[in-house]
């Protein structure tokens, strides 16, 4: 009888401790936003990539982009243009032509798309 009572404290005690070590969380500095809100989704055919750091250059030869910022959605297609991007958040790259020379592009953007 005594062990089933202690057993039975035992558990009391864990059901309460498990909830207080779930609610401890570290705080980061820079927290960053996932909603998709201030994103841009862009994809399509593109040429000369250049990546120096977190930017990336190239010369989009057929490109759609969908922007969602707050109450409008932006949408539109980039034909041979020059582009930089400054964080992806998200990026995936073929390459398809000879020593990658062209290449079909996914990825979602924080911020905007910079056409030169």
């Amino acid at each position: 009888m005594k062990t089933k009572i202690v057993a039975l404290m035992m558990c009391m005690l864990m059901i309460t401790i498990v909830p207080l070590a779930a609610g401890m969380t570290i705080e980061r500095e820079n927290e960053e936003d996932d909603s998709l809100f201030g994103r841009t989704i862009i994809r399509g055919f593109v040429s000369n990539v250049r990546q120096k750091g977190t930017e990336i250059t190239f010369r989009a030869i057929l490109l759609h982009y969908f922007t969602i910022s707050g109450m409008e959605k932006i949408t539109g297609v980039i034909r041979l243009k020059k582009c930089t991007v400054d964080d992806f958040a998200f990026e995936r790259r073929w390459d398809i032509g000879p020593l990658g020379s062209f290449s079909w592009i996914f990825g979602i953007v924080r911020g905007g798309l910079e056409v030169n």
